[in-house]
């Protein structure tokens, strides 16, 4: 009777266990979790690098220009500029949105779907938000 009891006992907890997350199976799980998280973070954090360098290359194409609207095209801000730049629009690139005579907007969208933006104004102010608020690399405040 007493090894029946320690066989069924035995028995649920196999069949139990799993769905708890003993034996190994949340572990596996987390494991999963924090490989999406730190591929995530990757992302972000390359397409922020991208929109950082665009905007210095943006910056830099005004100058002899006297004006942000013909700095917003592959061909206005040179190819050779652009190399190493994800330049575009999808997941993973980043491009200029918008070029005005003082102002412009930058945008990009890392491969988990996160949206990155830096905007110049006309006084020169930038302001650097994401969405959705509070995930990947984006503050909750929807800043980075």
């Amino acid at each position: 009777m007493r090894i029946r009891t320690i066989f069924g006992c035995l028995a649920l907890a196999c069949c139990v266990a799993p769905w708890l997350g003993a034996c190994g199976g949340g572990v596996e799980l987390s494991q999963k979790e924090k490989e999406t998280r730190e591929t995530t973070l990757a992302g972000d954090e390359a397409l922020r690098v991208g929109l950082v360098n665009l905007r210095a290359i943006v910056e830099a194409c005004r100058v002899p220009k006297g004006t942000y609207r013909a700095c917003d095209t592959r061909s206005d801000l040179g190819r050779d500029a652009l190399a190493g730049i994800p330049f575009g629009s999808g997941r993973g690139k980043v491009r200029v949105v918008s070029a005005r005579r003082n102002a412009y907007g930058l945008e990009g969208t890392s491969p988990s779907g996160q949206r990155f933006t830096i905007v110049r104004d006309a006084n020169g102010a930038s302001l650097r938000e994401c969405r959705p608020p509070g995930l990947g690399l984006c503050r909750a405040d929807g800043r980075w």
